[in-house]
């Protein structure tokens, strides 16, 4: 009896002992996973997008993904080519909007999913086009651009192109004739329009592609794990209509959110 008593103990210590090896385990990957406690993003200010309070539609994604993680968001607000250096330079972990950039043309870290999408226009003066051809349209054409916006990676044809600081100077230098197109989102456009004097009637918007715009990480091991955050959460996110929620919310059409396939 002594002997079996003796054995069902050795029994129970050793069961004993892995719950809590397991345990010790468990808490410590739960620990690691929970190791990241800020998200620091650096960003232009967008209207209702990314506002300089930290209201705004990607801030409110951001928040929905990262909350229930227990990791904060913190952000900058900076001009675009400053927000792409602090993301070099990891003085940022991620940057906003940003176009997909292939690993064999840069370092940058992007998840599976997108956290909006752009549709890229070019503005002229009304009837400066008879038959509208996407880019072919602009060819060899003078067309301006944001500063830092890059637009001209992207095109599939050649254009004199030209860097602007604010989108006031591109209206401008179209109706004054020394440009022939100011490229932008069409949703600022369509704001500017609706927040200036400007008048309408003096100009043409005109659609050139549609793209899938992501939050743009720098190549660091903390970006892998945000990454791996952002890339678990935002499917249910999208599935549960909670993302379409939050496009209605801010006033912003929603675009399709597919996976990224490499």
């Amino acid at each position: 009896m002594l002997n079996r008593g003796f054995r069902l103990t050795r029994v129970a210590k050793l069961v004993i002992g892995s719950i809590v090896a397991v345990s010790l385990f468990a808490n410590g990957h739960a620990r690691s996973d929970s190791s990241i406690a800020v998200i620091t993003i650096a960003t232009p200010a967008w209207e209702n997008v990314t506002n300089e309070d930290g209201t705004g539609l990607y801030f409110d994604i951001l928040r929905s993904i990262y909350g229930p993680a227990g990791v904060t968001l913190k952000y900058q607000i900076v001009p675009w080519r400053r927000a792409v250096e602090m993301v070099k330079q990891h003085q940022a972990d991620a940057l906003l909007g940003g176009y997909y950039i292939p690993p064999d043309k840069g370092e940058d870290l992007f998840p599976t999913y997108p956290i909006g999408g752009e549709i890229l226009a070019a503005l002229s003066k009304r009837g400066a086009v008879s038959h509208w051809e996407g880019y072919e349209s602009i060819a060899g054409k003078v067309v301006v651009w944001i500063r830092g916006y890059n637009y001209h990676r992207y095109f599939n044809v050649e254009v004199d192109g030209r860097e602007i600081d604010q989108e006031a100077q591109g209206w401008k230098l179209v109706a004054s004739g020394r440009a022939d197109f100011y490229v932008e989102n069409i949703n600022f456009l369509n704001r500017y329009l609706r927040n200036t004097g400007v008048d309408k009637a003096k100009f043409d918007i005109h659609v050139l592609s549609s793209q899938p715009l992501y939050a743009r990480f720098g190549n660091t091991r903390k970006s892998e794990k945000l990454i791996k955050i952002y890339d678990a959460r935002m499917p249910a996110l999208i599935a549960s209509g909670a993302v379409e929620k939050l496009f209605e919310k801010w006033g912003y059409p929603y675009p399709p959110f597919r996976p990224r396939i490499e």
